[in-house]
Parts: C-alpha cells; sequence; structure tokens
C-alpha cells in the first residue's frame, strides 16, 4: 500500500510520554473495565488478546520509567506504583497465560522478580 493511513505527531509532553502514578494506575483501571466487559458478555476468547495487552502494557511503562531521566529513589516509587497496579486491576486468569514475546517475558519478570525493580 503506498498510502498513508495512519501519522502520529509525537510530542514530548502528551499525556502518552508523561510518566506519573496517576497514569500508570489509570491504565489499569481502563483494562480491568475491559476485563469486565468481556467477563460479563462471556467473551472468553478475547482473554489471551487482553491479558497480551496487559503484558505489553507493562512493559512499556517499565521501559519508560528505566528511560526516564529521574532519581532511582523515583524510579522505585514508579515500579511500586505498576507492581500494586497490577496486582489491584489484573485479574487471576494472568496466571495461565502464555508469556510468549519480548514484552510478555518482561511483565513476567516483573511480577516475579520485583525485588530486582525495587
Amino acid at each position: 500500500m503506498n498510502k498513508k493511513i495512519y501519522c502520529k505527531n509525537n510530542r514530548d509532553n502528551s499525556i502518552v510520554n508523561t510518566l506519573s502514578s496517576d497514569h500508570i494506575s489509570d491504565a489499569f483501571k481502563g483494562y480491568i473495565s475491559a476485563y469486565n466487559f468481556l467477563k460479563k458478555r462471556k467473551k472468553f476468547y478475547f482473554y489471551n488478546f487482553f491479558l497480551r495487552a496487559i503484558a505489553g502494557e507493562t512493559a512499556v511503562i517499565i521501559h519508560r520509567i528505566k528511560s526516564y531521566k529521574i532519581t532511582r529513589n523515583k524510579k522505585k516509587y514508579y515500579y511500586k506504583v505498576l507492581y500494586r497496579s497490577i496486582k489491584k486491576y489484573v485479574p487471576s486468569a494472568i496466571k495461565k497465560y502464555k508469556f510468549i514475546s519480548k514484552k510478555d517475558l518482561k511483565f513476567r519478570d516483573f511480577i516475579y522478580n520485583k525485588n530486582k525493580y525495587f
């Protein structure tokens, strides 16, 4: 295809490129809302896509925390916020998830080796 179908304008101060505790927890609130929607409608075939999205979101946030020029204590703080958000909002179904991609493996490492991060 020779047509542009999508154009992204990446700004440093956009919400997508910021990091805050609200930003982290709000992302997972959105995912749990989608999860509850699927669960209510018994759309079980979407769970794997849902869990993959959570793993991907977590990996992106981990990368963002690592790459931001902030103090080690601030990084630890954000890792803890991320971990608490996962524990609070991510369903237990994640235990059955097959971790395959690099993002999946980063997510698994984070939830099972949290002390490595904070």
